[in-house]
């Protein structure tokens, strides 16, 4: 396994280990170290493809992770420092009411509950060793991982800028699968929880037409009305691989009504 995909899928997998048990800030700081290894990697390659080019044109980067697609490279670095899951805040710790928002969010039943905690997918993802050889999965992973510490932030602090860079997070690690999706690489469950954070974030952000037009998303890769045509909008015989209770989980929030802006 390269090195440097290794050391980032155990970052990630004791990242999601520690928001689990309560630990935000350890999680948050494994993740901002993950995100910087992939840049610091990102960019050691693209100068060694540069020293390539010069000497031989056709000669591509030696490394797994060097060999991401330019457009996740660029969306990597575009990302400030500070948007790497929110600053972490010296003076409040917000790790027992992230804790208890997740716990919260995962508790059975549908009931009287605010859809902050309802309707908000909580579950970090762990990355399986076979994700070594697809920096881009890597890469989209942690960016969902990283949106949701900030989403579950912004919950419990009710910080718009806590839902903004969540979006943001989860938008840019989208935009990764729908450029390879065709590879097949992704997992069902990644994508699934990317399209239903980003329908509540857009509802909280109070941009009702945008959350109306990515639950119709949702709709269709769980198989209300009109399949679309890819895994990013799934094949009509395409059969979900995510378990039961995510399934149901999904399926119930995109049966919820999304109310559009009225016309100007």
């Amino acid at each position: 396994m390269n090195p440097t995909a290794a050391r980032v899928l155990t970052l990630n997998n004791r990242a999601v280990a520690m928001l689990r048990h309560g630990s935000e800030k350890l999680c948050l700081r494994m993740l901002k170290e993950a995100m910087e290894t992939l840049y610091q990697q990102a960019r050691e390659d693209e100068d060694s493809s540069m020293v390539c080019v010069e000497s031989t044109p056709s000669a591509p980067p030696s490394s797994p992770i060097g060999k991401a697609t330019d457009r996740g490279q660029m969306q990597l670095r575009s990302l400030d420092e500070s948007e790497w899951g929110v600053e972490e805040d010296e003076e409040e710790d917000y790790s027992a009411l992230v804790h208890s928002a997740a716990i919260k969010l995962n508790a059975d039943g549908r009931g009287n509950v605010d859809d902050d905690y309802r309707l908000v997918y909580s579950r970090a993802l762990v990355l399986a060793d076979s994700a070594a050889k697809h920096p881009d999965v890597i890469l989209s992973c942690v960016l969902y991982n990283l949106g949701l510490v900030s989403h579950l932030r912004g919950i419990c602090t009710q910080i718009e800028a806590r839902f903004r860079t969540a979006l943001r997070l989860y938008e840019m690690a989208f935009e990764i699968i729908q450029l390879h999706d065709d590879q097949g690489i992704f997992d069902d469950i990644l994508i699934l929880a990317l399209v239903n954070n980003m329908v509540y974030s857009q509802q909280r952000l109070g941009n009702p037409d945008e959350a109306r037009k990515q639950n119709e998303f949702l709709r269709a890769l769980v198989g209300i009305g009109a399949p679309a045509s890819s895994h990013t909008g799934a094949c009509p015989d395409y059969c979900l691989q995510v378990d039961e209770s995510d399934y149901f989980f999904f399926y119930l929030n995109a049966l919820e009504e999304r109310v559009s802006a009225p016309a100007a």
